[in-house]
């Protein structure tokens, strides 16, 4: 017998995209009655990567589940679809079901989605899934910054410092989490530490290759442990100290300037009976000089040089787009104006500033962020948002 749910079928099979979501509409999945093969049904459709599918679907499922995602994260269009469903469908995921949040963690990290990896770190069982970011993207491991360290239990922290400890950059993402309130020398009941944990894996005799390989990544960790631990050092480019000197030079011809500015002053006092004959003329050439010296010191030169990349400390022109759920709110449109932004300077939300060092003039950065709960805005406190970001230029 020909059904819609046997052409949904024969659609799917032909990766006809247009043919399922047409279907879809006229409710064929409403037929099929077994659980199972509903959730397979889905799967199959999630797996076409059509997001007028997926916008369908959320309208007809109550939540979507770990099964209808059968995805090859190792797939870049894979990682990227999922992460563009985590943005705009998080919400049909089912943050209360405990047996979805390891997958949904390990998924956001997958996807390099930091959203919902803060979303479920902010769950009561969420410090649990803490150290799936240890190998995240860096991005997404700064979701870490979202948790309560006061309330994750000591052995969770050890073992998250630990799994850190072992990444190349592991001393980078080590003294993040100690500005963010992580105690790189915590201690469980057991009196176990960070440092205790990796030596007692090497005071072990390795028995075969791959302990021999374990050890020495331990080893390598307990390094990257220690130097964090020490007081950061600050380091100068090359490039830095030449701009540096430059500045010096600047100030030294500055102060110059006003000492020959205030010498000159008070050689205008004792000759002030003549200076007022003509004063008017003075006042009219000083006004024209005035006038020259502020258009050639206007300010600084915004650079659209493409090769600049965006350092903290920089004064930026930027233009932006704000979402929130895949829609645009009011005031989070800058229409193409652009306007100044100083990175590190606190100006906008969370990390927003942050987020944009290492851009260059012309790129599009996706900024992920999450607006205070006391913002001030019934409509966007505590929520997260998506900004589309294009960089116009870095002043120089």
């Amino acid at each position: 017998m020909h059904t819609e749910q046997t052409d949904l079928y024969e659609a799917i099979k032909k990766y006809d995209r247009a043919g399922v979501l047409a279907l879809l509409k006229k409710n064929a999945l409403s037929e099929i009655e077994d659980e199972q093969e509903r959730e397979k049904l889905i799967a199959d459709m999630i797996a076409l990567k059509s997001h007028d599918i997926i916008k369908e679907l959320e309208k007809q499922i109550k939540f979507f589940t770990a099964e209808m995602f059968r995805l090859d994260m190792t797939n870049y269009h894979n990682s990227t679809f999922m992460k563009e469903v985590f943005l705009k469908y998080g919400r049909k995921f089912d943050l209360g079901n405990k047996e979805m949040l390891p997958w949904l963690m390990k998924m956001a990290c997958l996807s390099d989605c930091r959203q919902m990896a803060e979303k479920v770190l902010k769950t009561a069982e969420g410090n649990q899934y803490l150290c799936y970011l240890a190998d995240a993207d860096e991005h997404v491991f700064q979701a870490a910054k979202c948790v309560s360290v006061d309330y994750i239990p000591p052995e969770i922290t050890i073992r998250f410092l630990v799994e850190t400890a072992k990444q190349k950059d592991g001393v980078k993402r080590l003294r993040f989490l100690k500005r963010n309130g992580f105690n790189l020398r915590t201690m469980d009941i057991q009196e176990n530490t960070p440092v205790s944990t990796l030596e007692q894996v090497l005071r072990q005799k390795p028995k075969n290759k791959a302990e021999i390989m374990q050890q020495n990544v331990c080893r390598e960790a307990l390094k990257r442990l220690k130097e964090a631990e020490e007081k950061e050092k600050i380091h100068f480019s090359g490039k830095e100290v030449k701009s540096f000197a430059a500045m010096l030079i600047i100030l030294a011809v500055v102060a110059v300037g006003i000492w020959l500015a205030v010498h000159h002053d008070n050689k205008k006092d004792e000759s002030a009976d003549s200076s007022n004959q003509t004063s008017a003329g003075s006042e009219s050439s000083a006004d024209s000089s005035d006038t020259s010296e502020d258009s050639d010191t206007s300010g600084n030169t915004l650079s659209t040089d493409t090769s600049i990349a965006i350092k903290n400390g920089d004064t930026v022109n930027i233009d932006y787009v704000g979402t929130v759920d895949g829609v645009e709110f009011d005031g989070g449109n800058t229409n193409g104006a652009g306007t100044d932004l100083t990175i590190g300077s606190g100006q906008y939300i969370d990390d927003f500033e942050e987020q944009l060092i290492g851009a260059h003039v012309g790129d599009t950065v996706e900024v992920n962020v999450t607006f205070p709960d006391n913002y001030g805005n019934e409509e966007l406190n505590g929520k997260d948002a998506v900004f589309e970001v294009v960089i116009n230029g870095i002043y120089e």
